[in-house]
Parts: C-alpha cells; sequence; structure tokens
C-alpha cells in the first residue's frame, strides 16, 4: 500500500501507538518497512527528487556509531513514532505533513541527533529549556563544522545555511508539537515548548545562519599551500595550453580544412571525427626545466562510452582550467561565490582590462591597484555594486596579477559557450555529458553547487594530499587532516576560500611558497580592516570573523603550553591565563577550542593580528600608535594604521607576539645585523645607523624573549655576508 492508504487503513490503531514487537514487518509506504534503515514514502507529487521525500536512519554519531545500531534503540524508538505521527496524528491541529517535506525532517534528524547522543541525552524529557539553549548556541559551529547544506540538490550559497539552520530548529519544534502523541504511548514529552520569546524557526533560523560563517574555519595551511600554488601553475603554460586547443577543436568541427566556411554535406559525425583528430594531433608544451610535456598526449586517450577519450579530455581540461581560475578569484579576492558567478564577460576597449577592473594609483604612488567592481547580493534586496582588491604591482612592472589573468583567461576560455546561451555572464556551465558543447543544451548557468563541483574534480587530479600528516600545525581538532587525506581535498568548499583569503591577509603565514606569498604580501600591505576599504566593505566581515578565530586558537594554544606569549601585553596574558585553563580542564582538543571560542566572543576580546605580532587594545592612552598621532580613536578600539608600524608595537603595551610572528623578527634580526657589519667593513659608522642599531637590539630581545635559536641565526648573518662580498 501507499503511504497515504497505510495511514487511513491504520487510523484505528496508529503505527506509533504499537509496540516494538507489533511494529516488526510492518510497512510505512510502498517499498519502506517500520525497521527499514530510510523510509521511502509515497510521494504523489511530479519532479521531486527521491530523496525530497526519504527519512534516512542510518544517522553517523561523533563516536563512529549509527543512529541504528543497538545502544540507541531507545532514542531511535521513540523519534520514528514521532516522525511517523507527524503525518498520522498531527499537534496542535496543523495539517500533516506532506511526504515532499520528509527530507527537510531527515536533515533536521541528522543535525539534531548527533548533538543529542554528544550530551547524552536520550528521551526528549531531558529536552529542557537549559538544553535547548545550549544546542541553539552549539548549532553554528556544528553546521559549520559538519556542513551547512539544507540537503541534496541545494545549489544557492546565500540559502544553505539558513536552510540547515530552519531544518535543524525545525526538527525540535515538530518534537515538540507531537508531545501528545509521545505521551499517549508513554513517552515523556518535552517540559516545554522550545525557546517562546525567539518568534519561531524562521527568525531563530536567520539568526544562526548568520553566525554559521564566523565558524566556518581557512582551508588548513597544508592544504591551501598545494592547492593555491597548483591552481595558480594551471594559468601559467597549461592554460595557454587549453585555450590554444579549445580553439583548434571548435575550428576542426566548424569549418573544413583550409576554408572559412563549412563544408556542404558534411554530417555531424564527420565533424566529431575531425574534431577528435585535431585533439589527438595536438603538441603539449615541454614543462619547465623538463624533458616532457605537462600533460601527455590526447591520442593516447581511450574512447569512453561510444565517445572519444581525447575530446572528453579537452572538456575535463576546460573544465579544470575554469577551476583554477575560480580558486585564484576566491582565494584572492575573498569574494562569495555568488559574486563569483555574477561577474560580467568583457574587455574595456580603452584600458585592455576586464570590463569590470579599474586600475588606479595606490596612495603612496608607488603601487598600482586593480580593483574589480561586481555585485553583492547577500542579505540584499537588490543587488549592491562593492568592490575588491584584485591584486596590484610595482609602478613600473608589467605583469598582471594573477588574478586579472584568471578573469582574462575565462573570458576568453568560456566566449563560446557564452554565446551558445546568450548570456554576458563571466562563467557557464558545460554539460558533464559528451564532449565539448555543440548548442546551448549542453550550456547552462552557473551556480554555486557547480562551482563546488568544478573544485572537487579540479583537487583530485592535480593536487597531491597522499602525505599530509594526521594533524595541522595549528589543529583545533584531532586528525584533522585525515579527512582531507582520506577525501584527495574533495571535502573543499567556497566558503573556506572566503575565509582562507581572511586568513592570510591578516598574517600572511610564513610557510607560504614564494608564489602565494608575494600575493598575500601584496594584500597585506594595502587592506587595513578599515581604513582602506571602508567598514562596510565586502572583505571585512570574513576578516572580522577569521580574527576571532585566531584569537581563538592563540589563546587555545597558549592554554595547552603549544606556545609562549612574549611582549609586554603577552606577559601579561601568561600570568592571567589560569582562568582559561580552569574552563577547559578535562576537554578534549576540540572542545577547549569551541569553549575558548564562546569566551573570546562572550568577552567581547578584540585582537588584531599582523605578521610581525599581534594588538591586543586595552586603553586608548597606553596605544603607541595613537600617541604618536596625538590623536585618540572614536569607537571601538583599533590601532592607527597610519603610524602603527612593528618598532613602535614591539614597545607598546598592548603588544603581544608567539612563534608565528617569530619569522618576522629573524628577518628583521639578519637584515638589521648584515648591514651593520657591511657598514663597519666599509669603514662606515655614525648617527645614520643608529636606526638599524635600533632595530637589531630590539629585534635580538625579543628572539631572546621567545627562546629562539641565535647561533643558527649566526650561520645564516655569515651566509647573507658571503653571498654579497
Amino acid at each position: 500500500m501507499l503511504s497515504a492508504e497505510i495511514v487511513k487503513s491504520t487510523a484505528e490503531r496508529p503505527l506509533h501507538l504499537l509496540s516494538r514487537a507489533v511494529l516488526i514487518g510492518m510497512y510505512v509506504s510502498s517499498v519502506s518497512k517500520w525497521y527499514s534503515d530510510y523510509w521511502e514514502f509515497d510521494n504523489p507529487s511530479y519532479g521531486q527528487r527521491a530523496n525530497a521525500s526519504r527519512v534516512r536512519w542510518t544517522i553517523e554519531l561523533s563516536d563512529g556509531s549509527l543512529l541504528t545500531d543497538p545502544q540507541h534503540h531507545d532514542l531511535l524508538d521513540w523519534l520514528r513514532r514521532v516522525v511517523w505521527s507527524l503525518i498520522a496524528a498531527p499537534g496542535d491541529g496543523v495539517h500533516p505533513l506532506a511526504p515532499a517535506t520528509m527530507g527537510t525532517v531527515s536533515v533536521g534528524l541528522s543535525r539534531l541527533v548527533p548533538w543529542l547522543v554528544d550530551h547524552a541525552i536520550r528521551w526528549p524529557h531531558e529536552l529542557t529549556a537549559e538544553a535547548l539553549d545550549q544546542y541553539l548556541r552549539d548549532l553554528p559551529e556544528r553546521l559549520a563544522r559538519f556542513g551547512g547544506g539544507a540537503g541534496e540538490g541545494e545549489e544557492d550559497e546565500n540559502t544553505v545555511t539558513l536552510g540547515a539552520a530552519s531544518s535543524a530548529i525545525g526538527i525540535v519544534y515538530y518534537i515538540w508539537r507531537q508531545r501528545d502523541a509521545l505521551q499517549e504511548f508513554g513517552v515523556l514529552p518535552m517540559p516545554s515548548e522550545p525557546w517562546p520569546e525567539h518568534g519561531g524557526t524562521h527568525t531563530l533560523a536567520k539568526q544562526v545562519s548568520n553566525s554559521v560563517e564566523g565558524w566556518i574555519q581557512p582551508l588548513p595551511d597544508e592544504v591551501a599551500v598545494p592547492v593555491l600554488n597548483t591552481a595558480m601553475w594551471m594559468l601559467g603554460m597549461p592554460a595557454k595550453d587549453i585555450l590554444e586547443l579549445v580553439s583548434v577543436c571548435n575550428a576542426a568541427y566548424e569549418r573544413e580544412a583550409g576554408t572559412h566556411h563549412s563544408g556542404p554535406g558534411i554530417t555531424r559525425e564527420q565533424r566529431v571525427v575531425r574534431q577528435r583528430r585535431a585533439a589527438c594531433a595536438f603538441q603539449f608544451s615541454t614543462a619547465e626545466r623538463g624533458v616532457a610535456p605537462w600533460h601527455e598526449g590526447l591520442r593516447l586517450r581511450k574512447r569512453v562510452d561510444g565517445q572519444s577519450g581525447a575530446v572528453l579530455r579537452v572538456k575535463q581540461l576546460v573544465r579544470h582550467l575554469q577551476a583554477a581560475c575560480c580558486l585564484v578569484l576566491h582565494g584572492f579576492t575573498g569574494m562569495r561565490v555568488s559574486e563569483l558567478c555574477a561577474l560580467r564577460a568583457g574587455e574595456d576597449p580603452k584600458t585592455g582590462l576586464p570590463i569590470d577592473v579599474e586600475m588606479r594609483l595606490s596612495p603612496t604612488g608607488h603601487n598600482e591597484e586593480f580593483i574589480l567592481r561586481g555585485e553583492m547580493s547577500k542579505g540584499q534586496r537588490s543587488p549592491r555594486a562593492v568592490s575588491w582588491l584584485l591584486g596590484s604591482r610595482r609602478v613600473g612592472d608589467t605583469e598582471l596579477p594573477i588574478g586579472v589573468q584568471a578573469l582574462r583567461i575565462l573570458d576568453q576560455l568560456l566566449a563560446p559557450y557564452r554565446a551558445m546561451l546568450g548570456t554576458n555572464r563571466l562563467l557557464v556551465s558545460i554539460g558533464s555529458k559528451g564532449g565539448l558543447p555543440k548548442s546551448a543544451s549542453s550550456v547552462s548557468a552557473m551556480t554555486g553547487e557547480k562551482v563546488n563541483a568544478l573544485l572537487r574534480a579540479f583537487i583530485p587530479e592535480w593536487v597531491d594530499l597522499s602525505t599530509l600528516p594526521d594533524e595541522s600545525r595549528h589543529a583545533t581538532m584531532a586528525n584533522d587532516l585525515v579527512p582531507w587525506r582520506n577525501s584527495k581535498g574533495t571535502i573543499i568548499t567556497t566558503h573556506q576560500l572566503r575565509k582562507t583569503y581572511a586568513a592570510y591577509v591578516l598574517s600572511v603565514h610564513p610557510d607560504l611558497l614564494p608564489a602565494v606569498k608575494r600575493q598575500f604580501h601584496h594584500m597585506n600591505m594595502m587592506i587595513t580592516e578599515g581604513s582602506y576599504w571602508g567598514s562596510d566593505a565586502p572583505q571585512i566581515e570574513p576578516i572580522h570573523s577569521v580574527s576571532r578565530q585566531l584569537t581563538a586558537r592563540m589563546l587555545y594554544e597558549i592554554t595547552q603550553g603549544k606556545i609562549k606569549a612574549s611582549g609586554r601585553m603577552g606577559k601579561q596574558i601568561e600570568v592571567n591565563i589560569e582562568e582559561l585553563r580552569k574552563l577547559v580542564s578535562g576537554l578534549d582538543m576540540h572542545a577547549s577550542w569551541v569553549q575558548i571560542s564562546h569566551w573570546v566572543e562572550d568577552n567581547g576580546l578584540h585582537v588584531n593580528h599582523g605578521n610581525h605580532g599581534a594588538c591586543i587594545p586595552i586603553a586608548a592612552s597606553r596605544m603607541e600608535c595613537w600617541n604618536r598621532a596625538g590623536l585618540r580613536p572614536i569607537g571601538r578600539l583599533e590601532p592607527n594604521y597610519e603610524t602603527r608600524e612593528a618598532s613602535l608595537c614591539a614597545g607598546c603595551s598592548c603588544f603581544l607576539m608567539h612563534e608565528s610572528h617569530i619569522p618576522f623578527w629573524r628577518d628583521r634580526y639578519v637584515e638589521s645585523e648584515v648591514s651593520l657589519r657591511q657598514a663597519m667593513r666599509h669603514g662606515l659608522d655614525g648617527p645614520h645607523l643608529r636606526e638599524v642599531r635600533r632595530r637589531m637590539e630590539q629585534a635580538k630581545k625579543l628572539l631572546a624573549d621567545g627562546r629562539d635559536n641565535m647561533n643558527k641565526l649566526e650561520d645564516e648573518i655569515v651566509a647573507r655576508m658571503t653571498q654579497r662580498v
């Protein structure tokens, strides 16, 4: 029988009121039984995806068990009764849930149940007001950690976290709604209405979803470095080859050899053969410093499903180059995927730059800044014009920043397919079946989910993550790199790239390879949290949220003894850290980090991070950067970016330094010492070297406080002196 017929036929003895033994073998739909791992409800609506009416009971829990395992049978039993009663005996006078909404119920269960088990909650009556407040508090972090998707098929990044939050909160209201049905069976219900002062699911979901992004973590350095460097490599020689290869293949399909017009009587099959031959004849460029091409010849490709393996590979390379460009634009601008999808195609005839890119001189006149104009739609009633710093270069340089190169490549690469679709949007999606598109039926508008799909195909093929260690250098969770290694990078999301950008703007990491390091140093030179872009710029939100994450991580590592804080503020922190140590005593790594993150948020601790140190402003009168300017900050205490510089910070009461800042001071010490010794070698001395000597002594003291190995630095000084002879 169909689900609706089962509800009708069991109206006098509803399934949710029957004993466990009687329910053995009972059907809930034409294909699912009460004790099935999945309930597949019969859905009379056409055009619905299968999972829209499916409830999955094999929910994975944090201890590695499943909800269907024997130790969870009590919890599973009353949850099944809640779900069935939602269609058989809905409470509070509402209509029964439609089969098409069961997918949303399933998503809500997948969010709530692991939290219940983690907090040893087995029965509805244990969902007290205090417990529900804790659930609401924990939800943003859990959605960020375990995925914010609202279910399969969700494509719009701007609605993902809202949908996920709605499902996770709505399931609690469903449990409350079915309190009478549970009590009739003999299960004590929830003691009180959930969150009576908050105005329902939608209001709460908006609050939670707005907080989710603050919990999304940047990519670990161990993942970000190879991914971004590989993406930039792809925009070099490989991009030139792929663009030429696509042009050759399209020309072979459209024209007779040696002519400019389609040949009469040439069939589609003959054109495809001609295209395949052109692809197989293409010769890829030899890799730099290598003897072999960066890609094997396509004549070696096998046919797949009756299609030419060569032409299918051409399409894959097009998609991989698309992915590399998207990685560069996400990683070096911090834009959301919706904002990336909104970019326009075309070239400005006056400047030769992409149509929405403007070049201007920096305030100092030393750099040329490339500004990308676009639209932001998240949180807006209608799209709002915004700008991103796309890159910069020294005046006189001719190389275009990598972000500008990415835009130009996408413009050329996708031009034929935009024409098929009749759109001026920069990005379009190429169909996954067949070879290169021949008509609009194989091209569609780009979406957030499709961009994520591009990234998840690119990384496993081109980035080797198999040698990753189990834990990252700054892990906040045990074995945090294992999922990256096991998934080969397919767990990446565009949200993480936005945070990765913000993390490197705040503090350029010393482990970055030179190409990435150069790009992020340019960002670091020119962006401040409020003075360059303005307080409402799209870059500011991720920078603020990552700043809070870095603050929590710093305090967590101090409490665990992983790093030692120095500097005047650092010494105060070390003395007063005992309160936090007690707060996390007995907790595991991730629970400790979460607890400290909440503490940072609750206490409004605001730390400004930089590559030379961190600033914890406690009073305007004690901030040397403001004292030098003879001014006082208005509103929230922030550094004065016009006067702030490393030497001034190092002597400030608000200055804190730890191991991630040591590379900056090592380099300053070595460079200053080399300059002094060279001056002495040439008989030069005097007041003009006073500042160099002061910098050297300051850096030496800070490194000594941090217990740095000064003998190794002496070796580096000698090596640099030898190089400069």
